[in-house]
């Protein structure tokens, strides 16, 4: 079965039962360090609400969430609730680039707890978890631009435009489609593409299914390449 009819299903499934080596930064005491940053012994909980689905015409998929994470401890347990899809696990990455401009080694904590494969190395520097991070050079790219363009992570947000200055709407959704490109579900491997305003066309993005089960990013170089100026 091809891609995107396994991917509605698995989608509206969990709809249906779902609840709802970068560059080193300064430790201080709101910035664990590795050493702190272990696996949790008990499944993370959170206050915030998500979802995940597909649009009735099946012309794509999305995930909400009700507020978004402050904390690593947010968004492992956003993971637990909506990243056992490759919609989820997506979003999950795009919330933690939103948290690297105001708090850069938490963000980039969360940003390697969202990623895997060749997206990541190994690392002991206080931006890893669970020893690995970011590659270096790509984190910085990503910090790069988010000074640039610092309502990038927002602008994947739905109502988010350069009309209103990327205010999005409240619950936070965001919208992916599939192309025939996009690979078939059972391989583990998809990519996805985000809808933007910000951009005159979605943007991709490739996912793997690690062993426990949560989709995490393998590359995410267009989610980086900067938005449309507000107007």
């Amino acid at each position: 079965m091809r891609y995107p009819s396994m991917f509605f299903g698995m989608a509206l499934l969990a709809s249906l039962f779902s609840c709802g080596a970068p560059p080193s930064a300064p430790v201080g005491p709101d910035k664990p360090s590795i050493d702190t940053v272990r696996a949790p012994s008990t499944p993370p909980r959170s206050s915030i609400e998500a979802r995940v689905g597909a649009e009735p015409d099946s012309s794509g998929f999305w995930a909400e969430l009700d507020a978004l994470p402050k904390s690593l401890e947010d968004v492992l347990a956003l993971q637990q609730q909506i990243g056992q899809s490759p919609q989820g696990g997506a979003a999950c990455f795009i919330v933690s680039m939103g948290m690297v401009a105001s708090k850069a080694t938490l963000g980039a904590q969360s940003l390697a707890a969202c990623a895997t494969g060749s997206a990541v190395s190994p690392s002991q520097e206080p931006v890893a978890y669970l020893g690995k991070a970011l590659l270096r050079t790509e984190f910085a790219r990503l910090r790069e631009q988010l000074d640039r363009f610092p309502k990038l992570a927002v602008a994947y947000f739905q109502g988010a435009s350069p009309d209103n200055k990327y205010s999005p709407e409240v619950p936070y959704r965001v919208h992916f489609s599939t192309n025939p490109s996009s690979g078939e579900i059972e391989s583990g491997q998809v990519k996805l593409f985000v809808h933007t305003q910000g951009a005159d066309s979605p943007r991709p993005l490739r996912l793997s299914k690690d062993p426990d089960g949560i989709w995490r990013v393998v590359e995410y170089s267009s989610l980086v390449v900067g938005i449309k100026n507000e107007r």
